[in-house]
């Protein structure tokens, strides 16, 4: 569970809003204490005590919910004084609250942090976060890492395009290329280098495919043309490259950065 909330609650809660940061902090001189602590960032804003715990309540509600009811927050805490009797505070979070903190957050222990979620299902999982990231750029998340991240689930599909990812990123192809180049980067960059990194994953591959079919995963439309990148990337055949997998790969030369990787 401790990679939910590291991995998922703290990262994408962007996508819920801007305006609120979520961080997973260990309490200082308590290891055996976690803070789930929440905060929302909005400049000159004035205190919002309600929405604070309100905000909390549904912490504790998805951590019932996540944990089938077996994680009980061991406290909350509350940046301001209480605005209401105590036994609605007891009622709300199922646990006792302290007033007047420096941190508005949910307290728990840190060891069920650690539990499986019951009945995580990680192919689920991971097509969610897939689609987070395809979806909801991250505030610090370049536009080139979002297409590096679609070509890699769309080589192969013969659905690699320029127009086909620029289609997925609901952005116009000039405006892709525009934004790529600002970030000194090229579509046709991008997808050489994550070709390049698919062909050494084949490679590994204790029982690699066939060449043809390789150069087809790699959405080559002919087998001669994955050779000609292979030589580029690495100065050797790809059936030179599959023989040196089983070791160390002796001949190879970095990538010839003078040569441009052609559109494919």
């Amino acid at each position: 569970m401790s990679r939910i909330w590291r991995g998922v609650g703290s990262r994408y809660v962007f996508v819920h809003s801007n305006a609120i940061r979520f961080e997973v902090v260990p309490v200082a001189g308590r290891a055996q204490l976690t803070d789930l602590r929440f905060a929302i960032v909005i400049p000159n804003l004035q205190a919002q005590p309600q929405t604070l715990e309100l905000s909390l309540g549904v912490i504790v509600q998805i951590l019932h919910l996540l944990s089938q009811g077996t994680l009980r927050p061991a406290m909350v805490l509350l940046p301001h004084a209480r605005i209401a009797l105590l036994p609605s505070y007891a009622r709300c979070f199922a646990c006792p609250c302290r007033f007047g903190e420096a941190h508005a957050a949910v307290r728990v222990p840190t060891a069920e942090l650690s539990r499986p979620l019951p009945g995580h299902n990680a192919m689920l999982s991971e097509v969610a976060r897939t689609y987070l990231d395809v979806r909801f750029s991250r505030p610090d998340q370049a536009l080139a890492d979002r297409v590096r991240l679609l070509l890699r689930e769309s080589i192969g599909t013969r659905r690699s395009s320029h127009e086909d990812i620029a289609r997925t990123l609901a952005m116009h192809p000039r405006t892709l290329q525009r934004r790529l180049r600002d970030e000194g980067m090229s579509f046709n960059a991008l997808k050489d280098e994550v070709r390049r990194t698919m062909l050494e994953q084949f490679v590994e591959q204790s029982t690699m495919p066939q060449l043809s079919q390789v150069a087809a995963m790699l959405d080559y439309a002919e087998q001669s043309a994955l050779t000609r990148s292979c030589r580029r990337w690495f100065g050797v055949a790809p059936a030179a490259l599959r023989n040196a997998s089983s070791g160390r790969r002796p001949g190879m030369r970095p990538e010839r950065a003078h040569r441009s990787p052609s559109s494919g």
